[in-house]
């Protein structure tokens, strides 16, 4: 089990990081480990669907320790946390892929080797950017990555219909995700979640803010779910396997929102070079609730 523990959410604070301005607005970025003018190598960390750079509160430190003379770098996405929600884009890999590449420019970490690591969505993502950069990225970590093979609930797909799914999200969509929020706390990422009373409460507190407090989230987080390919996203494993980049995938094996049999075939048939990982009993957010498992992994993959 996790000994993740998160400080009070304050929105105003910046928690050690900082804004800066990108192609579709601001986005909120901190850095740690080696410092950036001269870093060797940089560690981006790209989050999930609705939880942004918090999830990495506990693996980022780590990072900085296995990967010697990295600056690692965690950012908000469009349309989460602290980051602008533009409202005139689609939320799809190839915008929040843009994102990354725009932060590490304005920061001046572009052109050093860039080590990849992602979780859900942000596995997805991560996905992409590697693919597109090839010439940059010197290895991928996905964790439970979104774009291979997900399960989609019923609530899901009703409520990203044409139309209907819209109108629903934008009449009761605060509504409906809230209620979700305090029916579920969590128990979807973490088989545990019961068990980590304080861990859970700090997420909801966060979940909470974004859904009811910050302004365009619920449609951001609509629009993703509408334009985001969840599954049969083949090309950037097959990118990567021609680009001959390591990488290595890390599955959870009581993960509910995939279907791992179906992950592990279809992974090995887009990029057979690449390592597959699944750690038995594990849930969706593995990187919080096993961070010890995901550690040893990382630390094999960064050897």
């Amino acid at each position: 089990m996790t000994s993740l523990s998160l400080p009070r959410w304050e929105p105003e604070s910046l928690e050690g990081g900082a804004m800066v301005e990108l192609s579709h607005g601001s986005t909120w970025y901190r850095t740690s480990g080696h410092p950036l003018a001269s870093a060797d190598s940089i560690v981006i960390f790209f989050h999930g669907v609705s939880w942004f750079s918090f999830s990495f509160d506990g693996l980022a430190p780590v990072a900085a320790d296995l990967v010697p003379g990295a600056t690692v770098v965690v950012f908000d996405g469009y349309g989460r946390g602290r980051s602008a929600t533009p409202d005139d884009v689609n939320y799809t890999p190839e915008l929040f892929a843009d994102q990354a590449r725009e932060l590490l420019e304005a920061i001046g970490a572009w052109g050093k080797p860039v080590h990849v690591i992602g979780h859900s969505l942000g596995g997805g993502n991560a996905a992409h950017f590697a693919a597109a950069h090839t010439d940059v990225v010197a290895s991928v970590v996905l964790l439970t990555p979104a774009g291979v093979a997900t399960n989609i609930p019923f609530l899901g797909k009703l409520l990203t219909l044409p139309f209907l799914g819209w109108a629903v999200m934008s009449l009761a969509g605060r509504a409906l995700l809230l209620d979700n929020l305090h029916k579920k706390r969590c128990r979807d990422d973490f088989n545990a979640a019961d068990d980590m009373p304080e861990l859970i409460d700090a997420i909801v507190e966060r979940m909470e803010w974004c859904i009811a407090e910050k302004p365009g989230w619920v449609m951001a987080f609509h629009n993703t779910m509408c334009h985001y390919p969840m599954s049969g996203a083949a090309a950037p494993y097959r990118a990567l396997q021609a680009a001959g980049i390591k990488t290595t995938v890390v599955l959870a094996g009581a993960d509910y929102v995939m279907d791992i049999p179906e992950c592990q075939r279809l992974i090995v048939s887009w990029a057979p070079s690449a390592a597959v990982v699944v750690l038995d009993g594990a849930s969706h957010s593995i990187h919080m609730e096993d961070e010890d498992r995901v550690v040893a992994v990382l630390r094999d993959h960064f050897a």
